[in-house]
């Protein structure tokens, strides 16, 4: 019996370390080094084109599943026959971007970033703003997550205890 009360303290202890390195991982998404590390190289933020057009303005023109839909793998819509995606394909010398392996959160907080880019200076305060305190909260969510993960933990580790003994 003792045994088995030491397994379950160490895989108790395990699952509970697990989920608290798995809550601290869940970090808000960059949208500004998500688009240096995967589009800065072709794209521009503003509307002017590089080697593919300037970005500013495409969730406008066109909506969030077709951006997803472009970024992930723009051959496939082209192929597909939309409209838009070959009149862009057509544009840029039969060029089409090569697929992205992004999640569709990781492209839309690149969006979110392109379009703060293009609000004026008092906007983009606001939306700084706004941004901050939502995330004080969240983090301040998380630490109370974690509080109470650390005090069950505490108490299973030293219920175990007692019953080893």
């Amino acid at each position: 019996m003792k045994i088995k009360a030491k397994t379950i303290l160490v895989v108790t202890i395990l699952i509970i370390s697990t989920v608290l390195i798995s809550s601290n991982s869940h970090a808000e998404l960059d949208g500004e080094n998500l688009f240096k590390q995967n589009c800065a190289s072709c794209h521009k933020t503003n509307t002017k084109r590089l080697v593919g057009p300037g970005l500013q303005g495409s969730r406008e023109r066109q909506g969030n599943e077709w951006v997803i839909k472009w970024t992930q793998n723009s051959k496939e819509l082209i192929a597909s026959g939309d409209m838009y995606a070959n009149e862009v394909y057509e544009q840029f010398n039969k060029s089409a971007m090569p697929p992205q392996n992004l999640k569709d959160e990781e492209i839309m907080a690149i969006f979110d970033y392109i379009d703060t880019k293009a609000v004026t200076p008092s906007v983009k305060e606001e939306i700084k703003e706004e941004k901050k305190e939502t995330n004080e909260g969240s983090k301040e969510g998380s630490l109370y997550m974690m509080y109470g993960i650390a005090g069950l933990m505490v108490v299973i580790i030293l219920g175990a205890i007692f019953i080893i003994d």
